[in-house]
């Protein structure tokens, strides 16, 4: 008799439980779109302009159209997806930002060396006159 009673019991509990995690995607969908959009938003006045901006704007749109659609499982795991992409654009940008400015650094260090270079030529000159 217990055997019986226990297994409605468990039944229960896992569909509990099942319904309880479903339940949460629209909380998680939420989360997932609120930190992109400021991702987003900072891409947008930065202006940040990589190729992985235009992945994450489809893979944002996409998700939008499937949360209205309720389907909020999908919806925020393309919202994550999106975030990601976002996130890529902006170390891609970084990384080019930081490119450009070793590469002028490097020019300046070049020049430097030539300054350096004739300075100890005309020391060298000036020491030879004594």
């Amino acid at each position: 008799m217990n055997r019986r009673l226990l297994n409605p019991v468990i039944i229960v509990v896992l569909t509990g439980m099942v319904v309880s995690c479903a339940s949460q995607y629209p909380v998680l969908y939420k989360k997932a779109y609120v930190e992109t959009l400021q991702v987003k938003d900072y891409c947008q006045k930065k202006p940040v302009k990589t190729d992985a901006i235009a992945k994450a704007d489809s893979l944002y749109s996409l998700a939008s159209r499937l949360n209205q659609n309720g389907k909020e499982k999908d919806a925020y795991m393309i919202m994550e997806l999106a975030g990601v992409y976002y996130r890529i654009a902006v170390s891609q940008d970084e990384i080019a930002q930081s490119r450009k400015e070793t590469d002028r650094l490097q020019q300046l260090l070049i020049v430097a060396k030539d300054k350096l270079d004739t300075y100890k030529k005309v020391i060298s000159e000036l020491e030879s006159i004594k």
